[in-house]
């Protein structure tokens, strides 16, 4: 999923880039480019706090699960 949104993000600069070079810098578009892009950073950023909080999560089950049983076999 963090490839879609890095291409996305390189879709959005490169369009940027287009647009300014045919238009000059339009007081309507250069806004929106930014907000595209700031939305897709913060898109990835959450990705990969959500990968860690999961694995976190992951992590800390199998250590529950492991001390449960240790306790209940002794």
């Amino acid at each position: 999923m963090e490839s879609k949104l890095r291409k996305a993000v390189d879709e959005v600069k490169k369009l940027a880039k287009e647009f300014k070079a045919e238009n000059g810098n339009s007081s309507l578009r250069i806004p929106n480019k930014d907000f595209n892009l700031w939305l897709v950073n913060s898109m990835i950023q959450q990705n990969g706090r959500i990968g860690k909080l999961e694995a976190t999560t992951k992590i800390l089950a199998v250590l529950f699960c492991g001390i449960v049983i240790k306790l209940l076999i002794f």
